[in-house]
């Protein structure tokens, strides 16, 4: 799994883990640009203060950490995620590598949606794709 990083744009920092208010959400990514099928699963995401679960539709969970890396910058850290060694990687996997993680950058609000992009924290102009956080609990 990808370590996620969160930017917040205009959007106040929540007490308990600077992000996002505990509750229940849904994560939808929408298609590319070019109509192409995500490379991202929608999942369910359930925030409880600095910890997270994200729970997808196949069944498969992720547990994690929300780890604030500055003002502005918030990962989603997999307490499982294993380092990927760089002799199994492409020289485009490896190239990207020091792009920073990805990320999502909050695009706007409306009621319980956030809508974002998904980024890279060190190349801000590349977008990877859209989607929104939908409040549930």
């Amino acid at each position: 799994m990808i370590a996620v990083t969160l930017l917040l744009t205009g959007c106040k920092p929540k007490e308990e883990n600077g992000i996002i208010d505990d509750g229940i959400y849904e994560v939808k990514f929408h298609p590319t640009f070019d109509g192409d099928p995500n490379l991202y699963e929608d999942y369910k995401l359930t925030i409880v203060g600095v910890d997270y679960t994200k729970q997808f539709k196949g069944g498969h969970t992720e547990n994690g950490k929300i780890e604030k890396l500055y003002a502005d910058k918030f990962r989603l850290t997999d307490l499982n995620e294993n380092e990927i060694p760089l002799d199994s990687l492409s020289d485009f996997q490896k190239g990207i590598r020091h792009w920073g993680p990805p990320c999502f950058e909050l695009a706007g609000t409306n009621g319980d949606t956030l809508r974002f992009r998904t980024t890279f924290s060190g190349q801000l102009h590349i977008n990877i794709n859209t989607g929104i956080i939908i409040k549930k609990q």
